[in-house]
């Protein structure tokens, strides 16, 4: 056992060391080269264990926030390495992915359509475009529900410093969906002619930010949650999140399990609402 937690220890500090360097401005390619064995088997306990040293070491939170795409790429190959237990509809964190499956079409949707605009687009394609960006912005749910529900309750276990720093960049996102939904606002008012290009460029850098955090999600923040909070955690989450409400999505119904034992759950999982209309 002591050798196991030596071991651990020794993996920490230099996991902790190599995102110190990327701090001091190393290269992904540098501290892969050099750490290659540690990084590939990397988990997503640890990279939030290293991220929440950092900060509890004095480092600003901003300052990992600015860095935490390099963060997750320096990591990426033990990340996609580990498997994660499938959730049944209903659970918080189905609900979370599927979110964020719906999420992805929104922006191909979206950004297809900004990608076609030009000087000489109708006026009837602004306005198609600011309705779908208006129901994309409704992706905020999702946000809400994280960081009211499930960041509120990793805290209780002192898991503080990867919650703070992605509470940051969806902040970050909704600064860019107001800037995004003020331009086309005024394209769709006849008060100022958009640019198209400018747009396109704004809207590919919000939805590459909004992609960045599924990953995260994904890779980092669900495991650590499902790793952490008990099954009393999750119900009372589940029995709050109506009152936030979904991303065009329904909470399913196979969780928490309602079926006595040797009984048959028939239920069927929810469907994703709007996509018919939408897709």
């Amino acid at each position: 056992m002591s050798e196991y937690i030596d071991n651990n220890a020794r993996r920490q500090q230099v996991l902790k060391s190599v995102l110190n360097q990327l701090h001091e401005g190393k290269s992904i390619s540098d501290v892969q080269g050099e750490f290659a064995e540690f990084l590939r088997g990397a988990t997503s306990s640890e990279v939030a264990q290293v991220e929440q040293s950092l900060i509890e070491d004095g480092m600003p939170v901003e300052a990992i926030q600015q860095l935490c795409d390099i963060h997750v790429a320096v990591f990426q190959e033990g990340l996609d390495a580990e498997s994660h237990p499938e959730m049944l509809p209903g659970h918080p964190i189905y609900t979370l992915q599927s979110e964020n499956q719906v999420v992805g079409q929104y922006l191909d949707q979206v950004g297809g359509l900004i990608a076609r605009l030009r000087p000489d687009s109708h006026p009837n394609i602004l306005k198609q475009i600011l309705e779908q960006f208006n129901e994309l912005r409704e992706y905020d749910r999702h946000y809400l529900r994280k960081e009211n529900l499930l960041f509120s309750y990793l805290e209780r276990y002192g898991f503080v410093g990867p919650s703070t720093v992605m509470w940051g960049i969806q902040n970050d996102i909704r600064d860019q969906w107001r800037e995004i939904g003020a331009i086309l606002e005024a394209a769709v008012e006849g008060t100022k002619a958009v640019d198209a290009l400018a747009l396109n460029v704004l809207f590919n850098a919000m939805a590459e930010a909004v992609r960045s955090m599924v990953y995260k999600e994904d890779k980092i923040l669900f495991p650590n949650a499902l790793e952490r909070l008990s099954h009393e955690d999750w119900v009372s989450i589940r029995e709050q999140e109506n009152d936030i409400g979904y991303f065009l999505v329904t909470a399913g119904p196979l969780w928490p399990p309602k079926a006595q034992p040797g009984e048959e759950d028939t239920a069927e999982p929810a469907m994703i609402d709007g996509l018919v209309e939408l897709f």
